[in-house]
């Protein structure tokens, strides 16, 4: 920042908060206002060291700011609470339609998941049940291989063999 923008920043920033009178018409008529400005409002001053670009050396200058507090009133806080609190309830209802969907969903799957442990248990039933099956008919066909040897030693040389 050179000289030149430093005065412009000081004019502006007097301008701006209201710290020249003959700038600030529309705070004439309300004393209450610049005694909250006065009380919320403090100067102070910087040096700063610049290098602007180009030839021009290195030089430090002070520049003089004014800086404001702004409080809002409480009918903004107001009104930014109750825009807020409509948006929430909006909320809530899409998250209360999405809890009863899930629990929906939750609940149906878990039937699925008894009909299925059901028909898993009448599987292996089953299953048990033609092991039980094909262990007879193995013992079946052992008892018939016996029989046929015994009536092969007693007939001697089975006739159907040639």
């Amino acid at each position: 920042m050179d000289d030149g923008n430093a005065e412009l920043s000081d004019k502006l920033s007097d301008n701006v908060l209201s710290s020249n009178p003959e700038s600030s018409s529309h705070y004439k008529g309300s004393t209450s206002m610049n005694t909250d400005l006065s009380r919320s409002t403090r100067t102070c001053t910087h040096t700063h060291t610049c290098n602007p670009p180009g030839p021009v050396a290195v030089h430090t200058h002070t520049c003089y700011h004014t800086h404001t507090q702004v409080i809002a009133s409480n009918d903004d806080d107001r009104e930014h609470t109750n825009s807020k609190s409509g948006r929430p309830s909006g909320n809530r209802e899409a998250v209360r339609k999405y809890r009863e969907k899930k629990k929906a969903r939750t609940a149906f799957l878990e039937e699925e998941v008894e009909k299925l442990r059901m028909s898993n248990r009448e599987l292996v039933k089953r299953l048990q049940g033609k092991a039980v099956l094909e262990a007879e008919l193995s013992r079946l066909r052992n008892i018939l291989s016996c029989l046929k040897g015994k009536i092969d030693n007693e007939m001697g040389v089975s006739p159907f063999l040639k």
